[in-house]
């Protein structure tokens, strides 16, 4: 008797017990069920503000001028183009003997740039520039180079083809104002050059058509060149040599020469040795045939030569130069011409960019008179 109490007592507690568990796990599965559904539209949310923001971004991309959008491929056109610019202002005071002292400002440069690596073969350059001269009057704003080069990746030939300054002369100075042999030699024209380099040596040959004689139709005009530049034990060598079939297709000899004087060969030769913080500086233009027409038997020369010395003027680069220049046998052409001319000038980058430059020459023409010229100058790259 007393164990059938005791079976029942125990069935009835396992009972109560089952029934309890059974209720706790239910309460746990319901809540774990609220947690997974906040859990889900948490995440409904978030995507929905994904989609919205992404959506405004293309919306944006589409409003943006394309060369201003990311463009992960390297090889994009505005990816391969360059372009800077100079701006050069200058006043200066000029003392003559055959006329009163007279001052001025002119915007002497005003240069812009684009340069292209089209390719690996292939890259081009446009130039345009404005020089306001002394007189108040100014050259109008035009293409001053319009070049394509194709060149070998893998090889050291080229070809340049368009309208730039041809290499006849190299013209180095750190004077404000061009040499002599600048103003007389520097020749821009249409041409097409082909040139080879071998070491540190390049050498180049080029035709092109010229602006003298009847029509000017024929290309009939060529040069050759030869640039060398080298390090040796820390002195750096810069050469250059030059033949043209007819200097007065240059800029300064031809406003001296006139058709009638036939082609006018020439050759000029120019070597900038650096040693430390000095600069050497020697360059000679000289004509192999004389003005048959305008000035028969004149066979005109330039030179230049010039030492500078580098340093830093608080913490600033700077460099002060001296030159001493000369022409012969110009004044058989025009006696008002310089025949002498001796200068200093110092330059100091005073910011990024940023020079300011003064320079002070003495000249002399060969008709005696003499001019006295100071040049302030500053210039901003970018």
């Amino acid at each position: 008797m007393k164990k059938t109490t005791l079976a029942t007592a125990l069935a009835a507690a396992l009972a109560c017990t089952n029934t309890a568990a059974a209720a706790s796990i239910e309460d746990e599965l319901a809540a774990i069920k609220a947690r997974l559904q906040a859990l889900e539209k948490q995440v409904q949310d978030q995507n929905r503000v994904i989609a919205e923001k992404d959506a405004e971004i293309q919306a944006m991309k589409k409003d943006t001028p394309a060369i201003l959008q990311h463009d992960a491929d390297a090889d994009a056109w505005h990816n391969k183009i360059e372009v800077g610019g100079l701006i050069e202002v200058e006043a200066g005071v000029v003392d003559s003997d055959d006329a009163d002292t007279e001052s001025d400002i002119v915007a002497a440069t005003v240069e812009l740039g684009i340069a292209a690596q089209v390719n690996d073969w292939v890259s081009a350059e446009l130039v345009l520039l404005y020089e306001e001269e002394t007189d108040g009057d100014g050259t109008p704003f035009g293409v001053d180079t319009a070049l394509i080069t194709i060149a070998d990746p893998d090889s050291s030939w080229f070809v340049n083809a368009g309208q730039y300054t041809l290499p006849f002369g190299a013209y180095p100075t750190y004077m404000v104002s061009d040499p002599l042999t600048l103003d007389l030699g520097e020749t821009a024209n249409t041409a097409v050059e082909a040139g080879w380099g071998f070491g540190p040596a390049t050498a180049s040959v080029y035709v092109f058509d010229g602006n003298r004689g009847p029509g000017h139709a024929d290309i009939d005009n060529y040069g050759l060149a030869l640039n060398f530049e080298n390090d040796f034990d820390g002195v750096g060598v810069v050469g250059n040599l030059g033949y043209i079939n007819d200097v007065a297709e240059a800029d300064g000899f031809g406003d001296l020469a006139s058709s009638a004087d036939g082609d006018i060969a020439g050759w000029i030769a120019s070597a900038e040795i650096t040693a430390g913080n000095v600069v050497f500086i020697a360059e000679y233009l000289a004509t192999l045939d004389d003005f048959k027409a305008t000035a028969p038997g004149a066979e005109p020369s330039a030179y230049n030569l010039e030492v500078d010395y580098q340093f830093d003027l608080g913490g600033n680069p700077s460099v002060v130069a001296f030159s001493y220049q000369g022409t012969d046998d110009l004044d058989m052409i025009d006696a008002s011409l310089q025949e002498e001319r001796i200068g200093a000038a110092m330059w100091v980058e005073i910011m990024d960019g940023t020079a300011v430059a003064l320079e002070y020459l003495m000249e002399e023409a060969y008709d005696g008179t003499d001019t006295d010229t100071l040049t302030g100058k500053i210039a901003v790259e970018f």
